[in-house]
């Protein structure tokens, strides 16, 4: 199937048939194939360039370079993925377009008060900032779009994205089909004005066990946001409020579960160490802490509420925490196992120390484990492409802040002639 788009709506070369809710599409045996990636500045005029070939753009490339510079994650590339580097990808295929709009921008894009082919930035929301609405800007490939979509799809449950609404306008009836297909609904303003809304908070809000029966309700997930326990949340701690989410579990577990003092729980290594936080929906469930040293990577605190047990998050705390660590080059990982965790961290492949001791602390007894790890196909190491140092930690296939900055201009003070002909090279 292949599909086409225009900023006001979409163009269907083929009937899409049945729903495939947007949120939940599943195509993994195509999209193994598939990268999607955040395209540099001469990619996407390259992507733009192809696009004009099918479709008319009414943003112009210069526009569309503003937008990316202001949010990166208003542009994916899709492409095949690289057999050499996962941090770019080959053969690029097309691209989604997104506008991230603020409140603001919400209500000006619904109130027709907002051109999409040269958009006011001041109703467009920045990388970190927790859009209103995602407007579906414009969006090309030549055939394989739902496994595309699929991708961008992962990229945009982080927490920044997850909860917030898509908008899309259809032109066509053929676009009309195709939305519907996706789980839009299409509704018209009092304005008469015409759009087709995703609305993520209209998602049941029981909690499923795995034979998909209900198990319990959480009266906190109402309205939840989130994936089910079959599609947890778990990333890098990046701010304090998600700080304070791994430290509030920690305290519900270890010190009201397990009755630890609090100066022994609090260890004086709570900042020298890599956090990764887990959550069902949008509640924060489970948490786990790594510390690093010379020729291995430590994980400590792993913890998950009583009530989000058995739902698989402390497997998926470990599995993150040991692709995170892989990544950064460490084949050596160590542990800590309460003497009866023990089993549970052999299905991680960690095994006992060759010189196994047992110890005690805070009133339990500890076993000492260790797994070794594949060596990473691209770790992060000196030489990489220094904007992947720059970018935040675990998330070095998107472009950070300082990233951004690249594309104003830049002051190049008492540069010698030396370091002038390298950075023209």
């Amino acid at each position: 199937m292949s599909i086409h788009s225009q900023q006001q709506g979409f163009r269907v070369k083929k009937p899409v048939r049945g729903v495939r809710n947007l949120d939940h599409l599943q195509m993994e045996r195509v999209c193994a194939r598939l990268k999607v990636f955040t395209p540099a500045p001469t990619q996407i005029r390259h992507l733009i360039e192809r696009a004009q070939a099918d479709i008319p753009l009414k943003a112009a490339t210069e526009t569309i370079l503003s937008v990316v510079a202001n949010n990166p994650d208003c542009f994916w590339g899709i492409g095949r993925r690289a057999q050499t580097n996962s941090m770019a990808a080959d053969d690029p295929l097309g691209f989604v377009a997104f506008l991230m709009l603020n409140q603001q921008g919400r209500a000006a894009l619904l109130s027709g008060a907002l051109d999409p082919g040269s958009p006011d930035f001041r109703f467009i929301a920045g990388q970190h900032e927790p859009p209103a609405a995602i407007y579906v800007w414009a969006l090309h490939a030549r055939g394989a779009i739902t496994p595309a979509l699929a991708l961008v799809m992962d990229k945009l449950k982080s927490p920044n994205y997850q909860s917030t609404d898509f908008i899309a306008r259809a032109a066509t009836p053929e676009g009309e089909k195709f939305l519907t297909a996706l789980g839009f609904t299409k509704e018209t303003e009092a304005n008469e004005l015409t759009f087709h809304h995703f609305r993520r908070t209209e998602r049941p809000a029981q909690l499923r066990d795995r034979s998909g029966s209900n198990k319990r309700e959480l009266s906190f997930l109402d309205q939840s946001d989130g994936p089910t326990q079959s599609q947890p949340i778990v990333n890098v701690v990046h701010d304090m409020q998600e700080f304070m989410q791994a430290m509030s579990i920690r305290s519900v577990v270890y010190m009201g579960d397990e009755k630890c003092p609090f100066n022994e729980e609090f260890d004086d290594n709570d900042f020298s160490c890599t956090h990764i936080l887990g959550r069902i929906g949008t509640e924060p469930a489970g948490c786990l802490r790594i510390r690093y040293f010379a020729e291995f990577a430590k994980f400590e605190r792993l913890a998950v509420r009583s009530e989000f047990r058995n739902l698989g998050l402390a497997r998926d705390l470990v599995r993150y925490a040991s692709d995170l660590c892989n990544a950064k080059g460490y084949t050596k990982l160590c542990a800590h196992a309460r003497i009866d965790k023990v089993d549970f961290w052999k299905k991680f492949g960690f095994g006992l120390a060759e010189k196994y001791r047992s110890f005690v602390f805070s009133d339990h007894r500890y076993a000492e484990m260790h797994a070794t790890l594949d060596s990473h196909k691209a770790p992060i190491t000196i030489g990489i492409d220094p904007y992947v140092l720059l970018r935040r930690e675990g998330d070095w296939d998107n472009p950070g802040v300082l990233e951004a900055s690249r594309f104003r201009p830049c002051v190049d003070n008492n540069i010698s002639p030396l370091i002038q002909q390298a950075a023209r090279a």
